[in-house]
C-alpha cells in the first residue's frame, strides 16, 4: 500500500499454555519491492515468541497479546526498545518467523507502495482463532474505506441540505453527525437542569459531563481528570496563558509558530509581554517555505524558554509538523509544551502520551461534533496552577464530590455540547468497526477503535489529497501555497490554500461557489502569508476536504478551478 497506518504491537496466535510449545503458524513475509525506513518495515522483538506467552509466571498481560493496543510493546514482554529490530528489505528478500512473535508494521510515509507478499504455513490440525490481525484486518481496512464516504454522507443531514453542492469548508468547520444532534436534543429535553440535584434531569445533566470526559480522554489518550471543556479552543488557550505565564519574569522567554492559527500565538505573546519576557518564533523552512525549520529549535530553545507552542498542522495550509520533535526540545531545557490539534483533529489521532505534550487543545466542531472546547492538560499542571476562577467554586479536578467539574471549568456546562461530544467521538469510533476492519468478536477498547477509524479516514483522505494535487497541476494559473507535492501527501492534511493569476481570492472563491463548490478565502487567522508573497489580509482560498467529501467532490473542484 503506498500509505498504510503504523500497527500497534501484537502476536497473531496466543499460546495455549505454560509450557512452551511448537509454533502453529510460520508467517513468511516477502518484499516484492525494496523497503526501506520511510517506507514502515515491520519490526519485530527478537525470541519474544517465549515472552508472549501470557500464561507463563510474572506474565502481566493476557491472551490480549494478540490485539493491537496502545499498552502494549516490548516492554510489556519484558524487553526494551534497544532489543526491537526494523527489518529493511530488498526487493525477493524473505522474513520467515513464529506466529506469537511481537511485531507491527511500521507507517509507511514513503510515496512509494510497500508492496509485500505475505502467507503462511499452518500446523497439521491446527484451527485459526484470533491470529492475523484479529483487532483490524488490513486487507477489510482496505475494503473498508473504499465504501467510507458514500456511507458517511448520508449520515450528515447538513450536507443534504446544502443541496448539489461540493461542501469544502472543513476546515472552518465539519458538519454536525446525526448521532450529535439526537444526543443534543435528548439533552435539552430530558437533561435541562444544573449540576447538584438528585432529580432526573440534573443526574443526566451530570452524566453528560462524565461520559464527555470519558470519551475526550479516549480521544486524546490521557485520564478523563486531565480534560478541560470550555467554549472554545481560543477561549481555553487564553486561560492556560494566563495560568502559565503567572511565574514568567523578564528574560524568560516563549517559541511560537508563524504557520500557526493566530489563537496559538496571541495569548502567549500577550502573556510574555505581561511578563516582560521575550518572543522568538520559529522560521519557515528556507527550501520548503511552508514548513517548519524545525533545525532552529537548538538555538532558539534554551534554558529560559518557559514554553514552545506549536500547532500539529497548519490550518492554512495543511502541513503536518513534527510535534513529537517540538516536544521533546521543550523537554529537555525544562520548558512546557502547548499543541493546538484543532486542524489536525478531524484527520489524524491524537496521542498526548506519545507526543509527551503537557497541553493540547481541540475544538469538536471540528471533528463532526459541536461547537466547543476540549483541552488535555498533564495532571500536575492542571492540579498545582492557579487558573482565574471564582472563590466559591470548587478548586480540584473532577471527581464525585464535585459533580464532575473541574476548577479550570467556568460557571455552568454546556450539557448538551458535553452530550454532543461524547457522540462525535463515538461516531469515529464507530467507523473503525463500519469501515476499519475491526473485528466483531475483538471486543476492542473505543481508543481502538478510535485508532482503526483514523486509519480508515487517513486512507480515503490519502487519495483525495493525491487527486486534488495531481490535478491541481494542471490547471492553468493556479497554485497551491505549501506543499504541493502529491509524493508527499502523508506530510499535510486534506486542506489546500490556492490561488489563481488574476483573481483575489475573494473573487475566487466567488467563481467556485457560482459552479456548486463551497470554499473559504482570507488570512484565516493565520501571520504567514506575506512570506509566501501574498495579502496579509487578502490571504489565500481554502478548500477542506473531509472524510465525507468523495473523489467527485475533488473532480468538482478542480473543474470549477480551471473554469474560474
Amino acid at each position: 500500500m503506498e500509505w498504510s497506518p503504523a500497527q500497534g504491537w501484537h502476536a497473531d496466535s496466543p499460546h495455549s499454555c505454560e509450557a512452551h510449545a511448537p509454533a502453529n503458524l510460520l508467517n513468511v513475509l516477502v518484499a516484492l519491492e525494496d523497503v526501506k525506513a520511510a517506507a514502515g518495515p515491520t519490526e519485530f522483538v527478537p525470541g519474544s515468541h517465549v515472552a508472549t506467552n501470557h500464561h507463563r509466571a510474572g506474565a502481566a498481560f493476557d491472551e490480549s497479546i494478540v490485539y493491537q493496543r496502545d499498552e502494549h510493546g516490548p516492554a510489556t514482554v519484558g524487553a526494551s526498545d534497544d532489543d526491537v529490530v526494523a527489518l529493511e528489505l530488498d526487493r525477493g528478500d524473505v522474513v520467515l518467523f513464529d506466529d506469537r512473535v511481537l511485531h507491527r508494521g511500521g507507517e509507511n510515509r514513503s510515496g512509494a507502495d510497500r508492496t509485500v507478499g505475505y502467507f503462511s504455513f499452518a500446523r497439521s490440525g491446527f484451527e485459526p482463532d484470533t491470529h492475523f490481525e484479529a483487532y483490524r484486518s488490513l486487507d477489510a481496512l482496505r475494503r473498508g474505506a473504499a465504501g467510507l464516504p458514500d456511507a458517511a454522507r448520508a449520515e450528515f443531514p447538513g450536507l443534504a441540505a446544502a443541496g448539489d453542492v461540493a461542501v469544502l469548508d472543513g476546515a472552518s468547520g465539519s458538519q454536525a453527525h446525526e448521532s450529535v444532534l439526537r444526543a443534543m436534543t435528548d439533552q435539552l429535553i430530558y437533561g435541562s437542569a444544573n449540576l447538584g440535584g438528585l432529580h432526573a434531569a440534573s443526574l443526566r445533566a451530570e452524566a453528560a459531563v462524565v461520559d464527555a470526559r470519558a470519551a475526550a480522554a479516549d480521544f486524546f489518550h490521557c485520564a478523563p481528570d486531565e480534560i478541560v471543556f470550555g467554549a472554545n479552543a481560543t477561549t481555553l488557550v487564553v486561560h492556560v496563558a494566563r495560568a502559565v505565564s503567572a511565574a514568567w519574569r523578564r528574560g524568560d522567554n516563549v517559541v511560537v509558530s508563524p504557520l500557526d492559527h493566530d489563537a496559538n500565538v496571541a495569548p502567549w505573546v500577550a502573556a510574555a509581554a505581561r511578563a516582560g519576557a521575550e518572543v522568538r518564533v520559529l522560521p519557515l523552512d528556507r527550501a520548503d517555505p511552508g514548513a517548519l525549520d524545525l533545525d532552529a529549535l537548538d538555538a532558539l530553545v534554551d534554558g529560559r524558554t518557559k514554553l514552545v507552542a506549536v500547532g500539529v498542522a497548519s490550518n492554512g495550509l495543511g502541513t503536518i509538523h513534527d510535534v513529537d520533535r517540538v516536544c521533546a526540545a521543550a523537554r529537555d531545557v525544562g520548558a512546557l509544551s502547548f499543541l493546538d490539534a484543532v486542524h489536525y483533529a478531524p484527520h489524524g489521532l491524537l496521542d498526548v502520551e506519545a507526543t509527551a505534550c503537557d497541553f493540547m487543545v481541540a475544538s469538536p466542531y471540528k471533528f463532526f461534533g459541536p461547537h466547543a472546547g476540549a483541552l488535555f492538560g498533564r495532571r500536575a499542571l492542571l492540579d498545582t496552577l492557579a487558573p482565574d476562577k471564582i472563590a466559591l467554586s470548587d478548586d480540584g479536578l473532577p471527581r464525585a464530590e464535585n459533580c464532575h467539574m473541574s476548577r479550570w471549568e467556568l460557571g455552568t456546562s454546556n450539557f448538551e455540547a458535553s452530550a454532543g461530544v461524547s457522540a462525535c467521538v463515538d461516531y469515529v469510533a464507530s467507523l473503525g468497526d463500519r469501515f476499519g476492519g475491526v473485528a466483531a468478536d475483538s471486543a476492542p477498547s473505543r481508543r481502538d477503535r478510535l485508532r482503526a477509524g483514523f486509519a480508515a479516514i487517513a486512507l480515503h483522505e490519502h487519495l483525495l489529497k493525491k487527486q486534488f494535487l495531481e490535478g491541481a497541476a494542471a490547471v492553468p494559473g493556479l497554485s497551491v501555497h505549501g506543499l504541493d507535492d502529491p509524493t508527499r501527501a502523508t506530510e499535510r492534511t486534506a486542506t489546500f490554500a490556492v490561488s489563481k493569476a488574476g483573481l483575489d481570492p475573494a473573487a475566487l472563491i466567488e467563481r467556485l461557489a457560482d459552479r456548486g463548490v463551497i470554499a473559504t478565502s482570507g488570512n484565516h487567522y493565520c501571520s504567514f502569508w506575506p512570506a509566501l508573497g501574498l495579502d496579509a489580509v487578502g490571504g489565500a482560498a481554502r478548500l477542506g476536504f473531509l472524510h465525507y467529501n468523495n473523489c467527485a467532490d475533488v473532480a468538482r473542484a478542480l473543474e470549477a478551478l480551471d473554469a474560474a
